[in-house]
């Protein structure tokens, strides 16, 4: 039993308010017992229990039903057709790639055979040509040396040459 220099350091602990309020914002053990939930003697009506019950029982047939379905062969099977043709068309982009790069490739090596064969061609007009002027400066260099005049040296001019001659 406390003496009364306990209970008046208790009552200075917990005024009264305090005390009646904390009794009546938290249920007794009584309470919790009589009723059998913190709800303090509220109890669900029949009807809403056995509502939600229905409710609860239909949401777990759908869902035995749903995975029954979702694990059936044919589901399974179109899955596994399903990751299939995702591969397969991973692969074809992977292939597509480096042919379109080879056609870009080859396209850009018919354009290089193109000019080279344009060089090849200009190349053997113009040696055509040199030949052609090689040809044409030997017949006037004969032709020079079979004149009546000699080949005139650097710096003399034919005036000069024919002076000496005569």
């Amino acid at each position: 039993m406390p003496t009364d220099t306990e209970m008046d350091m208790s009552e200075f602990m917990m005024p009264t308010k305090e005390k009646d309020m904390s009794e009546s914002m938290m249920p007794t053990d009584k309470e919790i017992d009589e009723s059998g939930s913190v709800l303090c003697g509220r109890k669900l009506p029949l009807w809403l229990g056995l509502l939600l019950l229905l409710a609860a029982g239909g949401l777990l047939v759908h869902l035995i039903y749903f995975a029954v379905r979702a694990n059936s062969k044919a589901c399974v099977d179109g899955l596994q057709a399903q990751k299939e043709y995702q591969e397969l068309n991973h692969l074809q982009r992977q292939l597509n790639q480096p042919q379109e790069v080879l056609q870009e490739k080859e396209a850009e090596a018919a354009t290089c055979k193109q000019t080279v064969a344009t060089l090849r061609d200009s190349l053997k007009k113009d040696q055509a040509r040199v030949e052609e002027l090689q040809g044409h400066n030997q017949d006037w260099a004969d032709s020079s040396s079979d004149s009546p005049f000699e080949a005139s040296g650097p710096g003399q001019s034919q005036h000069d040459h024919m002076a000496t001659r005569w």
